[in-house]
């Protein structure tokens, strides 16, 4: 049996949220799917609690269903596990009573906080009545960086580093909900900035995850992992240095590829 169908609003303003336009691609689409789940959900707007749940409705992998959900919490379209203003905006029925109020306390609300952000606006062209230096650009240039969401090879690579640790070196070995997705923003540089590829990023996990080896219990993240790649490299260049790399089951290692 097939999902209810049911319906939600989507307002014309949307085109001109900055909040909403200003997300990548892939993270506009997963916050659509998220206002049906949250549809769905039944539960003013109320997510489920479970990420592996939400992974499987918005059919993406749990780690990149973490990642979107940590982008749109930072973007202000969630809060506290509900999708924004979803009482507000998602009201049953043209005819709630309440509808008309609700709506007239909301057009105030925003009308207040567009004249605060005006404010602040003037306020800091008057104290920052200077030329944009190179440094300033540089910073706006790694404000967009961090929104880049990584792609699936980082992902699943930061998921393998993970899963040889917990598996070849330490069994009670575990990492916070957001870990996963610093680890992947971390190698997607080490792939885009450094030059390194997929497949050698990955040789070398598999190689310095290896019982006994001596990187095993120092390469704890993916900043350190690129940090140390040069001289991790160069050890396994080294006569029978690659003998020490660790065979693990592809499908416990690797999230599937195939995911959107």
């Amino acid at each position: 049996m097939g999902i209810k169908s049911l319906w939600l609003r989507l307002y014309t303003e949307t085109l001109s949220d900055p909040k909403v336009q200003r997300l990548p691609d892939k993270v506009f689409k997963a916050w659509v799917n998220l206002l049906c789940v949250a549809k769905i959900n039944d539960q003013d707007g109320r997510l489920p609690d479970s990420i592996s749940d939400i992974a499987f409705m918005i059919h993406v992998s749990k780690a990149k269903a973490q990642l979107y959900m940590q982008v749109l919490t930072d973007a202000g379209l969630i809060e506290d596990n509900c999708m924004h203003e979803w009482r507000n905006r998602q009201y049953e029925s043209d005819q709630d009573p309440t509808a008309l109020d609700r709506k007239r306390k909301q057009r105030e609300r925003d009308k207040s906080q567009n004249v605060t952000q005006m404010s602040r606006v003037t306020s800091r062209s008057k104290s920052q009545n200077v030329t944009r230096t190179d440094t300033e650009s540089e910073t706006d240039t790694e404000s967009i960086k961090k929104e880049r969401v990584p792609p699936d090879e980082a992902i699943n690579l930061a998921c393998l580093l993970f899963t040889l640790h917990r598996d070849q070196i330490d069994a009670k070995y575990s990492v916070g909900e957001n870990n996963i997705a610093v680890w992947a923003a971390d190698i997607e540089r080490l792939h885009r900035i450094d030059g390194r590829e997929w497949d050698e990023i990955e040789k070398a996990i598999r190689w310095i995850k290896a019982p006994g080896c001596f990187w095993a219990p120092n390469i704890m993240s993916g900043s350190k992992l690129r940090e140390k790649f040069p001289a991790i490299v160069a050890q396994m260049q080294r006569p029978n240095g690659a003998d020490k790399a660790l065979k693990v089951n592809q499908r416990t290692a690797i999230l599937d590829m195939s995911e959107a």
